[in-house]
């Protein structure tokens, strides 16, 4: 039986899963890559318009748009490296995923298999998990922050703006 045969049924639903886990969570990435890098761009955009607010004539830097600004690229820094975190992330489960495949295929690992099991190679392919979780924990935790010093940035103008009652849920 060649080596990429699995016996039975199970074989085949063990291979399928072994392949499947990595690419759903290539394909979970991606879709919060997408809102990242949206959030990003609305970021440049406020960016974009503060600055010509302040280079328009007869118009003088205030303390509190300096401060929103570097609250603005604080965050735009923060969501930059989660992005490039989450593309790591999904390479390395693209990496993971073709790793376990060639190690299912026979083509990696012992040089004769006989019969269906796990990849024979693991310490390659668990070193990949380890990194992948890594490194998805690195990229949540950098979008969470962006989160907390949005909120704390809108707090502050509204503290600013007088409105600090608002926002308190009464």
């Amino acid at each position: 039986m060649p080596p990429f045969a699995p016996e039975g049924d199970a074989g085949w639903t063990t291979a399928l899963q072994a392949l499947l886990v990595p690419l759903t969570i290539l394909a979970a990435c991606a879709s919060v890559v997408w809102g990242l890098q949206d959030r990003l761009a609305t970021i440049g955009t406020l960016l974009r318009t503060l600055t010509s607010e302040f280079r328009a004539p007869g118009t003088s830097l205030r303390h509190g748009g300096i401060v929103q600004v570097r609250v603005l690229l604080r965050r735009a820094h923060l969501l930059q490296r989660a992005v490039v975190l989450f593309y790591l992330t999904m390479l390395l489960q693209v990496l993971t995923a073709a790793w376990v495949g060639a190690s299912l295929a026979g083509w990696i690992g012992a040089g004769t298999r006989t019969g269906f099991g796990p990849p024979t190679v693991t310490v390659p392919v668990l070193l990949l998990f380890a990194a992948t979780w890594a490194s998805l924990a690195a990229a949540v935790t950098l979008a969470l922050a962006d989160t907390f010093l949005s909120f704390r940035a809108a707090q502050a103008e509204a503290v600013e703006a007088g409105l600090a009652d608002l926002g308190r849920g009464r």
